[in-house]
């Protein structure tokens, strides 16, 4: 049931009545137009109980209640249902949004504030599922985003969109596990409450295609690398750590240098990043060689001598998981069998 006794409340509020009824003590600064605006808003959440809500993913407003009878009139935010849907809906149910919420595009945030994501979040190469969100400016009022089911979507999206610029190899992808701490505690810390940047592409020219051979990178061969004297990791600390999840073997991850110190003390280039991913490839092939898969592991996956080596490998992506963590994203420059 739409809550339309709390819009109720607040028209009464706003023109004057004391909650529940009253005699009318409206100030004298209230527009009659105000008035109008809010008797049309409580027809609309009148008729809104006689429609079922649009359960649109891609389309939804969460909903939530910030509303402070403390608040000058006009101020106050609008309750919303859950799972409405206010872009297909043929009848217009959403009462027009008061000037102190921000719509932003892919993300909604306050302030223009960026709540957990940078606004590098807005792809210039590929969209995410929009899951538009209502988020008031005032403090204490800003709706949680899931940060971790960004990341997955974001980590899946990527393959999708890569595999549309593809020059040489396959268009099969190493299918990794998304790295994510051990503890819920961690989890919340790292991730939630993280702010994360946007992946990291390694786009080449002549002819134009997503990822770097890792073959190339060894060999520090950036030629055909685009922005290779780029900087990247400028907001991180000295170091990261970066992970990967390879199918059918234990969790690995390396720290590798986030500045340059050969000339001046600055952020490394993307044509250095990408010769020290490679390095980080080839060095957990070399480890994990020596080991055995897990049980019921796809053997296809196995790495080493007469398997998959780094020569084997695209680099199509960094992706930061966590605070502190990246994670590549490979794809395969042969096929397996």
């Amino acid at each position: 049931m739409y809550p339309s006794s709390s819009i109720k409340r607040r028209l009464e509020v706003d023109q004057g009545f004391p909650p529940g009824g009253g005699k009318n003590t409206a100030p004298p600064g209230i527009a009659a137009e105000r008035q109008d605006q809010l008797s049309e808003e409580y027809k609309n959440i009148q008729a809104a109980e006689h429609y079922p809500p649009l359960n649109v993913y891609s389309n939804r407003i969460d909903s939530y209640s910030v509303y402070d009878p403390q608040q000058p009139p006009g101020t106050g935010s609008i309750i919303v249902p859950d799972c409405l849907d206010f872009r297909q809906s043929s009848v217009s149910l959403v009462p027009r949004l008061p000037p102190n919420f921000v719509l932003n595009g892919t993300l909604l945030h306050p302030g223009g504030d960026t709540d957990n994501f940078s606004q590098a979040w807005r792809y210039p190469y590929f969209t995410l599922p929009e899951v538009p969100q209502v988020v008031p400016h005032q403090r204490g009022g800003v709706i949680s985003h899931n940060v971790a089911e960004k990341c997955r979507k974001t980590w899946n999206q990527l393959r999708t969109d890569a595999v549309r610029f593809i020059a040489h190899g396959t268009a099969e992808f190493v299918p990794q596990s998304l790295y994510k701490p051990y503890t819920a505690a961690d989890r919340e810390r790292y991730i939630e409450q993280a702010v994360l940047s946007e992946p990291i592409i390694f786009m080449m020219e002549q002819p134009f295609e997503w990822g770097i051979p890792l073959n190339d990178a060894l060999k520090g061969d950036m030629y055909r690398l685009l922005d290779k004297d780029e900087p990247v990791f400028e907001d991180c600390g000295p170091s990261v750590s970066v992970r990967i999840s390879w199918p059918g073997y234990a969790p690995f991850h390396r720290s590798i240098p986030s500045r340059d110190f050969s000339k001046v003390k600055a952020p490394i280039t993307k044509g250095k990043l990408a010769k020290n991913l490679a390095n980080t490839a080839q060095r957990f092939i070399k480890k994990m060689s020596e080991k055995a898969m897990e049980d019921e592991a796809d053997p296809r996956w196995k790495v080493g001598w007469q398997h998959i080596q780094a020569e084997d490998l695209i680099l199509v992506s960094l992706h930061h998981v966590s605070k502190g963590s990246w994670q590549p994203q490979f794809r395969m420059r042969r096929s397996i069998g």
